[in-house]
């Protein structure tokens, strides 16, 4: 039961960790829906919002990446050293 608990748990984060990589992918769609260029720069009406998703991206995937990264490992740590505690 408590690998099965863990095996969750790593599941969570690693969907946390696939936010960053939704908002991108999310950026490039509604980039390319309003007409911007797949590179360069984008002057079309609707484009002024793309800076703050790129940040919004970047910010996340610092302050994500590394917590799940740390997360994941604090639980196989425990499973490898037969800790029972959460």
């Amino acid at each position: 039961m408590l690998y099965l608990k863990i095996i969750v748990k790593i599941a969570y984060w690693v969907i946390v960790a696939c936010v960053p990589l939704s908002i991108f992918i999310f950026e490039r769609e509604y980039s390319a829906a309003i007409g911007c260029p797949k590179s360069g720069d984008c002057y079309v009406p609707g484009s002024e919002h793309i800076l703050n998703i790129d940040m919004l991206v970047m910010f996340s995937a610092v302050v994500l990446w590394p917590l799940v990264f740390w997360k994941i490992s604090g639980y196989i740590w425990s499973v490898l050293r037969g800790s029972s505690k959460d």
